[in-house]
């Protein structure tokens, strides 16, 4: 099977209970490298759940996932797929060149820090401390941290939560 062949996604029946409530049922989906999708639901429907399946943050109840032929978590470990989740911690008193740095090194073939500060729009931002960036530059900066590795695959949850209209249109383009 050659890797163009090999689903970026494969889920197979997915399913997710906690206790006696079923947070996923029955989800399949197949997406080829390439392929730009959306997760689309009312607040609970379960969107997160299968994100952190995806990410191999957690197991499925029933069901099977490969990312590129592999388990996710294998897949993270490669560095082919990474997240910018809606939420997270950042470490405190890091200034943003330094702690794109450090997540940079983390990684076999990463994307170099001056052209992710551009990419992201934060070339002038270099040298704040995370503490003092707004809520959409602090989505800017988890943005650089996911493309840090050059993955294949990236995740987006909610990537502009926090910016206003404008740094909205600007993300996005």
């Amino acid at each position: 099977m050659n890797a163009e062949a090999t689903p970026a996604l494969q889920a197979t029946n997915i399913h997710q209970s906690f206790g006696h409530v079923d947070a996923l049922r029955g989800v399949n989906l197949t997406l080829m490298p390439g392929e730009i999708v959306a997760l689309l639901g009312v607040n609970g429907a379960g969107k997160s759940t299968f994100l952190d399946i995806v990410l191999g943050l957690a197991t499925p109840t029933q069901g099977d996932i490969s990312v590129y032929g592999m388990s996710p978590r294998e897949a993270v470990r490669r560095s082919l797929v990474s997240a910018m989740l809606q939420t997270g911690s950042m470490p405190r008193g890091g200034k943003v060149r330094n702690t794109i740095d450090l997540v940079a090194a983390l990684h076999a073939n990463p994307i170099p820090t001056d052209e992710l500060l551009e990419r992201t729009n934060l070339t002038k931002l270099a040298k704040r401390p995370l503490n003092k960036l707004s809520g959409g530059e602090r989505q800017r900066v988890r943005l650089a941290l996911a493309l840090a590795g050059n993955p294949d695959f990236l995740i987006l949850d909610e990537p502009t939560a926090g910016m206003d209209a404008l740094a909205r249109r600007a993300f996005w383009e």
